[in-house]
Parts: C-alpha cells; structure tokens; sequence
C-alpha cells in the first residue's frame, strides 16, 4: 500500500509539472506548455524533413525534422502512436510511410526503410482490421496518398491481404476530394485559411508552389519546435487543450489531486471565453465541440455562461441543415453537446430544443454503425453514446463512470482530428489511483460486514 501511495504522489508531482507549464504559457512561450499535452506528429515532421532548401535543393531545408525521423522510428518499425499496451494506433500506417518516403528523398536510412516496410507487411492488416470499412476521415484522405507517394518514389509497398480495404479506402477519398474546392485551397494560400494551421499540409503546399507564406509559415513553426519535432496542428487551440486536459483529469476521476491546477485553467478559459464570440461564419466541428464542452465544465464550476455560446446554430436555418445533412461528421460534436445539456435550467429552451435534435440524431447514428467523424477518435465510440443515451446523468456512480473512461482511454489514444491527446502517465495514476480506492473500498465493506456480524444486525427481523 505504501509503495502504491508512493508511486501514485510520484505520478502526481510528474503531471503537476506539465499542467503548471500549461497554466504559465500565457506569461512565456505558451506554445511549451501546449506542446507536452499534444503528442508530436511523426506524419507531420516527416513532410517537413521532405522539404528542400531552395538555396541547396540537394539538403533538407529542416534538417532537425530529418535528425527526428531518423531518431524516433519504434524499435518494431514503425513511427507513429501505440495505445496503453504499446501496440501501434492507426496513424502509425500513414506516418510510417511518410517517414520512409523522408528518408528515400534524401537516400539515408535504408535499414530504417527496411524495418518500416516489414511492419507495414506484417501489421496492416491488423491495424485495418480493427475499422473494419469506417475510418476517420483524415486516415481515409492521407493513407491513400502516402501508398501512391510511396509507390512513385520507388517503393514496394504492396497490401495483399487488405486489398478489398485499400480499394474501399481509395473509393471513400475519391467521393470526399469531389466535395473540395480547388480554387478555393489555392486562394487559401494568401489568407489565413487551414493551410496555414496543419503543418503537413504547409509542407507540402509549399514544395508543390514554392509560395513565400507557406515557407514563413513554416519557418515561424520550426523556430517553436527547435527538437524537431512538429505537432499535427499550428498555431494550437490553447484554450482547447486547456479543456481538455481538465475533461480527461475528471473523467479519469483524478480531479482531488489537481483541484487548484483546474481553478487555474478554467479561470483562464472563462476569461477568453468571455472575450470572444461564437465563430457563426464557418461551421467547423471543433469549434463547437469546445464551446459545448467548455460550456459543460464552466457551469460545472459555477460560471455565468450562455447556451447561445454553442447553440446558435439552432436558429441558423443554413448551419442546422448542415448539421442534419452531415450529422456522421459530428457525432463527437453532437455527444459533448448532448453532455453538455445535463447542466440545464428552466426556461433554457434552447437546450431542451439541442437536447431533441442531439439524441435524435445520436439515435440515428447507432442504427447506422458508421462514422466520417474527424474531430474525436475512438474504438468504444458506439458504446460510450449508448451508455450516454441509456443512462441518466443523475443515475450515474462516478467511480463506475472513471473506470469506463479509463477503458475506453487504454483501448486507444483520443484523437482531437490527427492530435493524440495522450499522457502514460496520467492513465498509470488514473489506474493506479482506481485500484487503490477499489482497495479502499473494499476493505470498508469486510469492516462493515464484520461489524454488522458482530452486533448481530444481519439477523435483525423487520
């Protein structure tokens, strides 16, 4: 028991650590603090470390990025994400493929090349398996991408026992590429458009155009990540890892250890929260699981905040049918905001009006079974709307509630889009602090099973 005490104060410190830099972000670079939370991305990096210096075609223009792919190839082949038991995540297929095709570029890492390769062969299918034929939307534009950029660079990459899979995948990115707007992604280059917030997309924006904004761009983002590895996504949301990292330490049930570290992040997402208007112009799923789940967490903690703050498209005829229309690609965004309306007042009938069309399309999704959700990512995400469904808040055990959670957290990391939002050491304490108030627990029962026999309570007749 004391060695569990021990280790669990240890993982306590550890993590304390990290949410402090988080907190102190504002007043340093905040992009340090932001960066410990969010996994670094070996796909990302690996487009970086493609790009050549234009004043020296023949060497990496991000030689630092190169260094790291070189550096941080798993030692069973592959780069890219595992989940609690160590086993590589769906990303590592496309991530691994981008780092060969890195490496190729500038003829370096042939055994690295060779190990990479053998993973692909003896774990594709595996990884596939677990999707059966509904993948995120990200993994079903990039993976197919990577076979064919791969393919051309003169490797022999090849899916024998997955080819009915390869071939769905390659059809699905055919229907999703006829929805975009290729004038639209090249104007984008001389504004702030989503070009400019993935750095995969930068990279290779860049080395098809040659554009000065997308080098600056990733000039600026190089110079933030000096170690060379990059994140999936920049500029970071800080508000939205803010967020999330107090929903994880809740839902994890590990909120006693973190009370003042949760005072202090919420406080400064309240403040900006209050600052800043609900983005209405473009109905970007993410912008509105924040807004329900921040919603959720400041009225959890006695904040004065609006429901209008993510309701807004309830009266929006345009964004509601948008919605309706598309609703597989908001499943994580409908699931937060149908949690967020368990905090409701009387007479907020916009919430009992989101709480309707929330469950009703909820509802729909499971009859269906299948996703195009790009903003959360994982395996149990049929489940846990279930659950949601079938069991009122109020009825809820938290501690039943964390140890769902935690499953649900091990099976995989959560995606936030490409993100992992990931911490082994926040689900060690998350588990080790569950057994040890199982232990808890159950030493309080054989007390008072003990006690009731001695007094002889179990017998007493009504």
């Amino acid at each position: 028991m004391e060695k569990s005490s021990s280790s669990i104060q240890a993982l306590v410190s550890r993590i304390k650590e990290r949410v402090t830099h988080l907190i102190n972000g504002n007043n340093s670079n905040n992009y340090i603090g932001v960066q410990s939370f969010v996994s670094p991305s070996a796909y990302d990096t690996a487009w970086l470390a493609m790009v050549a210096d234009p004043r020296q075609p023949g060497e990496p223009m991000f030689k630092a990025c190169l260094d790291w792919v070189l550096d941080n190839q798993n030692p069973s082949g592959f780069w890219g994400e595992t989940d609690w038991e160590g086993f590589p995540t769906i990303d590592s297929l496309p991530a691994t493929l981008a780092c060969m095709i890195a490496l190729k570029t500038w003829n370096l890492g042939h055994q690295h090349i060779q190990k990479g390769m053998a993973f692909i062969s003896a774990h594709a299918a595996i990884i596939l398996k677990d999707y059966g034929n509904s993948f995120p939307r990200w993994f079903t534009i990039i993976f197919p991408g990577m076979i064919e950029l791969a393919k051309k660079a003169g490797m022999e990459v090849s899916f024998l026992h997955e080819i009915e899979q390869i071939n769905g995948i390659f059809d699905e990115r055919s229907k999703i590429l006829q929805s975009f707007d290729e004038e639209g992604i090249v104007s984008s280059l001389n504004e702030d458009g989503p070009v400019f917030q993935s750095p995969s997309a930068a990279a290779y924006a860049f080395i098809v155009t040659g554009h000065d904004r997308c080098m600056a761009y990733l000039q600026i983002l190089v110079q933030a990540c000096k170690s060379g590895a990059i994140p999936p996504m920049y500029p970071v949301d800080e508000d939205f890892i803010k967020i999330c990292t107090v929903h994880q330490l809740q839902r994890l049930g590990l909120s006693g250890y973190f009370n003042e570290e949760i005072k202090q992040l919420l406080e400064q997402v309240y403040r900006n929260y209050k600052n800043q208007q609900a983005a209405k112009l473009n109905i970007v799923p993410a912008n509105l699981f924040r807004d329900s789940l921040a919603f959720r967490l400041l009225r959890m903690q006695g904040y004065h905040v609006s429901p209008w703050r993510f309701c807004w498209f309830l009266s929006d005829e345009t964004a509601l049918a948008h919605i309706c229309n598309n609703f597989q690609k908001f499943l994580s965004v409908l699931y937060s905001i149908y949690r967020a309306i368990d905090l409701m007042f009387r007479r907020e009938m916009e919430l009992q009006d989101a709480r309707l069309l929330s469950r009703a399309l909820l509802e729909e999704y499971l009859t269906l079974g299948s996703t195009d959700d790009d903003i959360l990512m994982w395996p149990n995400l049929c489940n846990m709307i279930e659950y949601e469904l079938d069991t009122p808040w109020i009825a809820r055990m938290d501690h039943l509630d964390h140890q769902k959670w935690i499953e649900v957290s091990k099976a995989s990391p959560l995606y936030l889009g490409k993100a992992s939002f990931y911490s082994a050491n926040l689900m060690q304490l998350a588990e080790e602090h569950f057994e040890s108030l199982q232990s808890t627990y159950k030493r309080e029962l054989q007390e008072l099973t003990r006690w009731s026999e001695a007094w002889a309570l179990a017998i007493v007749k009504e």
